[in-house]
């Protein structure tokens, strides 16, 4: 470098500063941190062993900080990140592998995706990074299908039976499919840590990995619960006056409020990789999608969609210490089939009403049980007649209480006890108002059981029997529906529950009524009672107002105890009741034509009146055979949440199942070997700092991502780790352009190009004169492609003599985040036989033709740089860009995770930029000089 080029200085003024970050040691910033539609980014921060995650304001400003982890997990880490294309959500890999997406608004987390579990056991897989791809584009129906469609729904099909339904109540837990404003809902903090705790769903396991898009109720047929959404946060405009809220009626709930996020993230990939060689994908990042098999030991880098056309993605994997050149092509033809639509969006709808009807007999489980906080109606009694036979024991001296049998000699004989009469008078605490609370109780549960099973249960099961009848003509449509693997015996069984809890709830709606109306007798007879003892007319009995029977009935057999307990205790109902006791005729003609097969069975003898051939499939039968079908019917096992449990688990696995037929119908091409990749290993082993870009360019120019024509061009960077850089002259860094055409998706590259950096430039001013600015090595701390022209590097100036004696941790220099138009960069022809087919290798390549005078190694071409305030000692840092338009920001944090800075890099920095940056950061030189200083010393 015997010449000082204006574009190989590195100098201080470019790039606005923005602000300075602050976070606790050992946040980690992800290089898809930014969110694309909006100045926010988000950081992982420990806590114990545990991360939160938080969200800061590109201004510095912290929103929320929420903890991610589950209360099961004695620890637990953020992986990666990436956010939506909406940008209202963000997804999140743990480990244990789990994947999570959450809130924009809040961080809460929306819901929780299930990550399956290798089939050797031995393994025990981590998750390394996630992507989410925008747009994997369906295929519409075309013809006729797509010419009669409404709404989206073909016409008898299933979805357009439910349209013409009324909708279904809306369910008391509903209320969270609806969004709220951005940073505006109230949050329970934890008292100890500060941080935000969200309550963990209690639906059954099965629900929570059954496969679904993003909640959409009006498809079900369920109508949205009315909410209240407040308004965005006031502007200084409106600052100083009342907020405003608007009411969210269901007539308007019907539209989705984040209608512009659906749109967004319709058809988009999210796939999450292992280190085990699984891509795991999720449609709209919700839809599992089955999982890829790219291969075993092997981790993937990098996942691109070339074409938004073909269902086709590149990923780049990785093993060992070689990292494949060339991508491994994954076709996924079901992706782009209309069926795959369908298939998930009648999972979505059976999943909606599963999680409806479960929700419901959770409702009519706890109003008639009760909860820990609150009475239920079942034990609503109890306390009464304990509070009765306290009394006895107190006033009677009995050792062994009687309370039914007391309260039975009182319906009948009006005799009373001293403690009866003590427990009437309202001393026992059964006044006026302890009788209301108890009707109110009782009433309301049975109210809650007879309305939910008539209203919702009953009509949801009904729904879900149009749904199921749907799949079950996909089962005998091979010819486009095989691939999913519906099988009809499954589906049979599945319809066979839903019209056995059909039935059980039209069955306990009648049975609420009646016990109701044996309750309303019960409370009559107990406020006459009651006025009698306060009449002081015990001995006198008056005309009853009240049926005895019902009186007598309930103190017999809902008291203490209900046969309504048989609907949710038990086995699981292997018998519909009409199957044990058919239905009367419902017509004067059905009925005549029975009572004949009935006289006639009388005619013919004793032995057919019994029960012989004449009397076989009779709905009529006689009193005696009434009275046995009568029993069998009480003895019926009636457990609804057995029902509708295993209601649940046959649901999960027909669509389970048929979820993952999309990754079994996955083609995987792996790239092939080359002649220079035989003599085994690279020796600079895994790059450290490697990155990746597709851009799509047109012979002569660049056009728009979206285009599908011209010749894509795959960059990528290789940085030569510290480590191997004694073993060169000098550290390096290496830019590849590799041509595909069309697109990367047929046949092998067509074009090799590199170019060999140095990491060498000059430090200073170019206005100070030709002998100011200083000739410094430096290496690369981290690097991202910024946009399709621009890559931005962090770099720090390295003294050589100081290198030797000072540890990495300790190492001490001055950091730029500099950026290099790479397009430009004079690139090199390479022969593509003699190309080898891994990243590490063709570094090697690319080295060893530098020192052999093949190739020239060029200084590093500066376009613009700025003095960072951070990164001035550690061995890396991570840099995280926002390249979208009108976003154009950066974000740097260094190795303690500690201390960071956001930069526009569209925008002009000043002099003034510098000296804040320089005061608000000057705690952090301090260190670093007194520990140069230290060690220049020793």
């Amino acid at each position: 470098m015997s010449s000082i080029s204006e574009h190989s200085i590195l100098k201080t003024g470019s790039f606005a500063h923005l602000a300075d970050v602050s976070s606790h040691p050992g946040s980690k910033l992800f290089s898809s941190s930014w969110c694309p539609s909006m100045d926010l980014f988000v950081l992982a921060t420990p806590l114990s062993n545990r991360h939160r995650l938080t969200l800061w304001k590109m201004g510095g400003h912290k929103l929320w900080d929420v903890e991610v982890g589950r209360g099961d997990a004695s620890s637990e880490s953020i992986m990666d990140v990436v956010w939506s294309p909406s940008g209202l959500e963000i997804a999140v890999a743990h480990h244990p592998p789990r994947l999570s997406i959450h809130s924009v608004h809040d961080g809460r987390e929306i819901r929780s995706l299930l990550i399956r579990n290798p089939a050797d056991e031995s393994l025990d897989p981590k998750l390394t990074a996630v992507w989410w791809l925008e747009d994997a584009k369906s295929a519409e129906p075309d013809g006729l299908d797509n010419l009669l469609r409404r709404n989206g729904n073909t016409p008898s099909s299933a979805h357009s039976i439910l349209q013409t339904l009324p909708s279904l109540d809306a369910s008391n837990d509903e209320g969270e499919a609806l969004s709220a404003p951005i940073y505006n809902l109230k949050k329970d903090k934890d008292a100890s840590t500060g941080t935000i705790r969200w309550n963990v769903s209690s639906l059954p396991p099965e629900l929570d990995s059954f496969p679904t898009l993003l909640p959409n109720l009006a498809t079900a047929s369920i109508a949205a619960k009315p909410s209240v959404i407040a308004m965005p946060p006031p502007t200084s405009s409106t600052k100083n006056k009342q907020p405003q809220y608007e009411p969210f009626t269901p007539t308007t709930a019907q539209t989705p409020v984040n209608e512009n996020q659906d749109k967004e993230l319709q058809n988009s990939l999210l796939i999450v990789s292992d280190d085990i060689g699984h891509l795991h994908m999720f449609l709209e990042g919700s839809y599992p999608l089955g999982q890829v098999d790219v291969g075993r030991k092997c981790s993937t880098i990098s996942v691109i969609k070339p074409s938004l056309e073909k269902p086709v993605l590149l990923a780049h994997n990785i093993a060992g210490h070689s990292t494949n050149l060339l991508p491994t092509s994954i076709e996924l033809p079901l992706l782009a089939a209309p069926s795959l639509r369908s298939v998930s969006k009648m999972s979505s709808s059976v999943r909606a009403l599963l999680v409806y009807i479960a929700r419901t007999l959770e409702d009519m489980r706890r109003a008639w049980f009760g909860t820990d906080s609150l009475d239920g109606g079942r034990d609503a009694g109890k306390k009464w007649l304990k509070l009765l036979e306290e009394k006895e024991k107190q006033l009677d001296g009995r050792k062994k209480t009687h309370a039914i049998y007391e309260l039975t000699n009182l319906l009948f004989t009006g005799k009373t006890s001293g403690a009866m009469r003590e427990f009437l008078g309202g001393s026992g605490k059964l006044s006026e108002r302890g009788m209301a609370q108890w009707e109110s109780t009782v009433h309301g549960a049975l109210t809650v059981l007879q309305e939910s099973a008539e209203r919702k249960l009953a009509p949801a099961c009904e729904r879900l029997v149009i749904l199921l009848e749907e799949i079950r003509g996909w089962s005998a449509w091979p010819q486009r529906y095989s691939t999913y693997e519906f099988i009809t015996s499954e589906i049979d069984d599945s319809l066979g529950l839903c019209h056995r809890t059909i039935e059980l709830a039209e069955w306990l709606s009648k049975a609420s009524l009646e016990e109701f109306e044996r309750f309303h007798e019960f409370m009559k007879w107990t406020k006459v009672e009651t006025s009698r003892v306060t009449d002081n007319v015990v001995g006198d009995l008056r005309a009853p107002t009240y049926d005895p029977l019902e009186v007598s009935d309930y103190l017999e057999n809902g008291l203490l105890q209900s046969s309504l307990d048989r609907w949710f205790t038990g086995p699981l109902p292997m018998l519909n009741p009409s199957e044990v006791h058919p239905a009367p005729p419902s017509t004067m003609g059905e009925m005549m034509s029975e009572m004949r097969k009935v006289i006639e069975a009388a005619n013919n003898g004793p032995d057919s009146l019994a029960g012989g051939a004449h009397l076989s499939g009779m709905n009529v039968t006689p009193s005696f055979d009434y009275e046995t079908r009568i029993s069998r019917l009480e003895k019926l096992d009636r457990n609804l949440l057995a029902l509708t449990g295993q209601l649940i688990t046959n649901c999960e696995r027909i669509f389970r199942r048929a979820s993952e037929a999309t990754g079994r119908g996955q083609i995987v091409t792996a790239p092939p070997k080359s002649n220079q990749d035989q003599g085994g290993e690279s020796t600079i082993g895994p790059a450290l700092l490697v990155r990746e870009r597709m851009v799509l360019s047109a012979p002569d120019k660049p056009v728009s991502r979206s285009a599908c024509t011209g010749i894509s061009i795959g960059y990528f960077t290789v940085a030569l780790p510290k480590d191997r850089a004694e073993d060169h002259d000098h550290r390096a860094l290496a830019v590849f352009a590799v041509d595909y055409e069309p697109l990367g998706i047929q046949g092998p590259p067509t074009r090799f190009r590199c170019c060999v950096l140095e990491c060498r430039a000059f430090e200073g001013a170019e206005d100070e004169g030709p002998a100011a600015p200083q000739p410094c090595a430096f290496e690369i701390l981290d690097l991202d492609f910024f946009d399709d022209e621009t890559l931005l590097l962090v770099t720090r100036t390295v003294d050589p003599q100081l290198e030797e004696d000072v540890a990495d941790d300790t190492l001490f220099g001055r950091s730029y985040l500099t950026s290099v138009a790479f397009t430009e960069l004079p690139y090199a022809e390479l022969v593509p036989e003699l190309v080898a087919q891994s990243r590490e290798r063709m570094m090697e390549q690319a080295l060893q033709m530098c020192a052999d005078g093949l190739l020239q190694a060029r200084p590093l071409p500066i376009s613009r740089s700025r003095r960072l305030h951070c990164c001035t000692t550690g061995r890396s840092a991570k840099l995280a860009v926002n390249g979208a338009e009108n976003r154009r920001c950066a974000c740097v944090l260094d190795m303690s995770g500690q201390f960071g800075e956001v930069f526009d890099i569209d925008a002009e920095g000043d002099d003034e930029d510098e000296d804040e940056g320089e005061g608000a950061q000057g705690s952090i030189d301090g260190d670093a000089n007194a520990v140069r200083e230290d060690s220049m010393e020793e």
